[in-house]
């Protein structure tokens, strides 16, 4: 089934999701500085089949394919409140089933359309709410991402909050986060010659002539890690989003773009913005991070630093602590075969956070 394409948020107010558990929608953005293209989306309604009292919004890594996550915010659903609804975006170009392709984005044009999304769905809310004559606590949104998710996440919290101050995120919550120098990181470095000309032409080219065969399939597991099957170490049973991928060479050159993109933009983290947001501050930003994280490096531990500030743990009295060093062994790549494992531990974030801001 095509997805059904969509200039504004009004589809949250479907409130019945099909036996999938989301709505599958095409956001198509028009803001004037960044190339046209949709985004796609899956909304996930409340439980309750009532109007929402708070909405996370889940941005992916890179891939952006959405088509990665259901398992992962299927779960969280059921772990948190049946009042709440989460809204996956993806990346503008980075979809499996769209048939509208845009020119490869930036960063920060991929920052520009979820500032845009997050801005119309407050609007949307808001005027749900005044037109069902509801007068209580706006409805919360809080923003979610995973890997350079996680970074877009904080740049688009940091710039809903510029422009309207009234249209405050609730919190945001950081998975596997990658928001500091990751030109520097071990995984970077190790890949760096693909991101210069003409490698990051080729490989597109390459997918174009021979198809997803084990060759590439392997080189495409080595480049990105996360899109392998982490429940089978066979080549003959690969992640089957992956191999659509490798078939789709346009979605393919939008990955490698963005992710040469992200070693150019991806510098200096404003730490006193950390400070003022984490444990110390007004702890609305919580973060997993993963043990020897390939895509952390040390300027990725001085973020940890900020967010913890003074404080190892959760304060007397607290009922979570928002940043979690993993003992566990869970890979970066998570959405994949730790998918309910996460998502307990988030589920508690997102309780807390949506429900210390109501008190």
């Amino acid at each position: 089934m095509s997805a059904v394409v969509s200039l504004d948020l009004s589809f949250i107010r479907q409130l019945k999701a099909p036996r999938s558990g989301y709505i599958t929608v095409a956001y198509k953005h028009a803001l004037d500085k960044v190339p046209r293209g949709q985004a796609e989306c899956q909304w996930y309604p409340p439980k309750d089949g009532t109007r929402p009292k708070a909405i996370v919004v889940f941005f992916p890594g890179n891939p952006g394919l959405v088509e990665y996550y259901p398992p992962f915010l299927s779960k969280l659903q059921s772990l948190i409140p049946r009042s709440y609804g989460v809204l996956s975006m993806g990346h503008v170009g980075h979809s499996l089933s769209l048939s509208f392709q845009t020119q490869a984005l930036t960063l920060n044009e991929q920052v520009l359309v979820k500032v845009d999304l997050v801005t119309k769905l407050r609007q949307e809310v808001d005027a749900w709410a005044q037109e069902s004559g509801y007068e209580g606590a706006p409805i919360q949104i809080g923003v979610m991402g995973h890997s350079v998710g996680a970074e877009i996440a904080v740049q688009t919290m940091r710039a809903v909050e510029s422009e309207s101050p009234s249209s405050a995120i609730t919190a945001s919550f950081l998975l596997f986060p990658t928001l500091a120098h990751i030109a520097r990181t071990p995984n970077a470095l190790r890949l760096a010659p693909l991101f210069r000309s003409p490698l990051l032409e080729l490989v597109p080219v390459l997918l174009m002539l021979f198809k997803p065969i084990f060759l590439l399939i392997n080189l495409v597991y080595y480049l990105f890690p996360s899109t392998r099957n982490a429940q089978s170490s066979s080549i003959y049973a690969p992640n089957p989003i992956t191999v659509t991928m490798l078939e789709t060479p346009i979605v393919v050159s939008h990955v490698l773009r963005l992710a040469r993109s992200e070693m150019q933009t991806i510098r200096d983290p404003d730490l006193d913005w950390y400070r003022k947001n984490g444990q110390d501050g007004n702890g609305r930003v919580f973060s997993y991070w993963g043990a020897n994280d390939g895509w952390v490096g040390r300027e990725g531990d001085a973020v940890k630093v900020a967010l913890r500030g003074e404080q190892e743990q959760a304060s007397a009295g607290e009922e979570v602590t928002r940043l979690i060093e993993c003992k566990d062994n869970i890979p970066h790549a998570f959405c994949l075969a730790h998918s309910d494992f996460i998502a307990s531990k988030v589920a508690d974030w997102v309780t807390h956070a949506f429900k210390q801001k109501r008190l």
